[in-house]
Parts: structure tokens; C-alpha cells; sequence
């Protein structure tokens, strides 16, 4: 695990569009064998926290200005918070199920995911967050 956090921090520094599907492929990795049994929703929301604190997610359904004016459908919000490795993302999903934004914390840049096996990951990510909510 250590060297999976020393990896990914070395791999925020590079540039964003090089980078993004090697951060997409290390942010799966980590979400994957992560194990949320804090699960709390309210209405339109959902927080999640990971067995050890260090991975936090809010999944939140777009309001309807969101929903009518950016055909915006949920937003996933994930914080990693280790001693070695910090950082972020937020995803957007829209009504097209193509669409997928992501927006990495302390980078300027949006990438809008086009390729079919991030945009499979992404959807996965969205997938396993519902289904969380699901069995809550």
C-alpha cells in the first residue's frame, strides 16, 4: 500500500492530461479494495467514510437547475486523506451515460472522459456507491 501512495502522489505532480488515466486506474485501485461501513444519506445525498478514515465520498443528486440547465444527473465527491498521500477528485455524471467530467482537486484543468474504459471505471465508481445505498 505504501508504495501504491508514493506512486500516486508522484503521478499528481505530472501533468494533468498524462496523467489522468494512470490517476483514474490508481483511484480505482484504491477505491476498489476500500471497505465503507459508514454509510449515512439524507434526502438527496450520501456521505460515506472508509473502516480506517483515510477515503471519504459524497454522492449527491443534482438539484433541478443542475438537472435542467447542465443535464447534470449526480456528483460523486472523493477525498483520499493519508499521511503520505492527499488529494481529490470530483466526478460529474450527466444524463448521458457518455458523459462523465472529472475534476481533480488543486488541478485547473477539467477532463472529460471519452475513452470507454474510463468512462466504464467511472460508471462502476457510481455503480458500487448506489448500491451501498441500496443495502443501507
Amino acid at each position: 500500500m505504501f508504495f501504491l501512495i508514493l506512486t500516486a502522489s508522484i503521478l499528481m505532480s505530472v501533468s494533468v492530461s498524462a496523467s489522468t488515466e494512470l490517476g483514474i486506474g490508481i483511484f480505482d485501485y484504491i477505491l476498489s479494495r476500500t471497505d465503507f461501513k459508514d454509510v449515512t444519506c439524507e434526502t438527496y445525498s450520501c456521505n460515506y467514510v472508509s473502516t480506517d478514515r483515510t477515503v471519504q465520498m459524497k454522492l449527491v443528486r443534482a438539484n433541478l437547475v443542475q438537472h435542467i440547465t447542465k443535464d447534470l444527473n449526480f456528483m460523486l465527491d472523493i477525498s483520499f486523506d493519508s499521511p503520505l498521500f492527499k488529494s481529490g477528485l470530483l466526478v460529474q455524471y450527466y444524463n448521458n451515460r457518455n458523459l462523465i467530467r472529472v475534476f481533480i482537486k488543486g488541478a485547473s484543468t477539467t477532463i472529460e472522459s471519452k475513452r470507454k474504459n474510463e468512462i466504464t471505471t467511472l460508471k462502476q465508481w457510481l455503480e458500487n456507491a448506489l448500491s451501498h445505498v441500496k443495502s443501507s
